[in-house]
């Protein structure tokens, strides 16, 4: 079984995901600001990929809450793959 490790420094403003679990001081950076989520869910054989302001995390509950073009919706933060700021595209 393969595991995707993704190691990225935070000076380049992505956050580092280390065996499927993110580092809490890094995600909470992305609160208020527009990103780029790619997410996988188990079973799928494609990753998505969703733009949106991420609005609130809870880490004890491991839910990421984001406003997208389709709504506000919560992401379970197990299935994220990655997260990276971006520009916002109008």
């Amino acid at each position: 079984m393969t595991r995707w490790i993704y190691i990225v420094t935070v000076t380049h403003s992505i956050m580092v995901f280390k065996e499927r679990r993110m580092k809490k001081r890094c995600i909470d950076r992305l609160v208020g600001k527009y990103c780029k989520i790619v997410t996988k869910e188990p079973g799928d054989d494609r990753a998505h990929v969703i733009f949106g302001f991420v609005k609130n995390i809870d880490h004890e509950s491991g839910l990421v809450v984001i406003e997208s073009q389709q709504g506000v919706g919560c992401l379970n933060i197990e299935i994220i793959e990655a997260i990276k700021p971006t520009n916002k595209k109008i």
